[in-house]
C-alpha cells in the first residue's frame, strides 16, 4: 500500500504538483492569508473540511485525498474545466443552481480619486456577473471590482475581476495578510477605492500595495482612522479571490 504521509505533507505535495514552487507563489496567487497557509502546510495546524475543499480546488486535487489520504490524488478533470469557466465567462452549465448575479460594483484602481456624484453615475453601471459566489459567505455581502493599473499586479493583473466580501455585512474580523478593499475620502467626497495588503504596526494599520511596480511601494498609514494625510479610510471588503472575464478581455 502506498503511503499518502500527513495532511500538511499531502498540501506540500498538491501545491508542487499544481505548478507552485513556493508556499508564497500559492499564497500571493490565490489571496490566502499567509500565516494560516504556512501552519497548515507546515504542520503546525490541521485544517477542517471546508479547508481541505478550498485548497482541492486551487490545487486540483480532490478534497477526500487531501484531508485523509483515501483514495486518488487527482481531481483534474472535474477541476479543470472550471478553471476554464473562470477564464472564459462564468457559464456553468453544472452548477445553474449554485449561480448568482453578483453586483459588479466599479473598480479597484490607486491613485485614482472621483467625486460621489461620479462614483454613482460610472462605477459598475447596474452590471452583473454569473460567476457562482463563494459558498463560506452570505451572497448578499458578495461584490466584484474590476482591476485597474498595476498597484496589486503581484495577484492581479489590469482587467482581472476580484471577488469581494462587505466585511460588516459578513462580520468579518481583519488579520494581518489579508488583501482587502480600503476607500479613501478626502475632504467630503473625493474617494480613492483600492485593493491593499494590511500589516499591523504597532498602534497603527499600514495599508500595501502588493506590486513589483516601483510606483507602487508607499504603505497608507492609518490611525483611528485617519490617515498621515488626514484623509478617512475605511475596509470596505475582503477580497477572496479573482477570475478574468472574457467579455472584458476582448471588448
Amino acid at each position: 500500500m502506498i503511503q499518502n504521509g500527513t495532511m500538511n505533507e499531502r498540501l506540500k505535495r498538491a501545491r508542487i504538483s499544481a505548478g507552485y514552487r513556493t508556499a508564497s507563489d500559492a499564497i500571493n496567487r490565490f489571496g490566502w492569508r499567509g500565516s494560516t497557509y504556512r501552519a497548515h502546510e507546515n504542520g503546525q495546524n490541521h485544517f477542517d473540511a471546508q479547508t481541505a475543499t478550498n485548497y482541492a480546488r486551487a490545487y486540483g486535487v480532490n478534497a477526500g485525498w487531501l484531508l485523509t489520504g483515501d483514495g486518488a490524488m487527482s481531481a483534474k478533470a472535474k477541476l479543470s474545466r472550471r478553471a476554464e469557466l473562470v477564464q472564459t465567462n462564468g457559464d456553468c452549465p453544472d452548477c445553474d443552481e449554485k449561480r448568482s448575479n453578483i453586483p459588479v460594483l466599479g473598480v479597484a484602481a490607486a491613485g485614482v480619486w472621483m467625486e460621489d456624484e461620479v462614483r454613482r453615475m460610472t462605477n459598475g453601471n447596474g452590471r452583473t456577473h454569473p460567476f457562482p459566489a463563494d459558498p463560506r459567505f452570505p451572497v448578499e455581502a458578495q461584490f466584484d471590482l474590476i482591476v485597474e493599473g498595476t498597484s496589486i499586479n503581484r495577484f492581479a493583473q489590469a482587467g482581472d475581476h476580484i471577488r469581494c466580501v462587505d466585511v460588516e455585512a459578513a462580520g468579518i474580523d481583519i488579520e494581518d495578510g489579508d488583501l482587502v478593499i480600503v476607500e479613501r475620502t478626502r475632504g467630503n467626497s473625493l474617494k480613492e477605492t483600492s485593493a491593499r495588503r494590511v500589516r499591523r504596526s504597532g498602534e497603527h494599520y499600514e495599508f500595501w500595495p502588493d506590486s513589483s511596480d516601483p510606483l507602487w511601494q508607499t504603505p497608507v498609514i492609518v490611525k483611528d482612522g485617519h490617515s498621515e494625510e488626514n484623509e478617512n479610510v475605511r475596509v470596505i471588503g475582503l477580497v477572496i479571490w479573482k477570475f478574468r472575464d472574457a467579455c472584458d478581455r476582448d471588448a
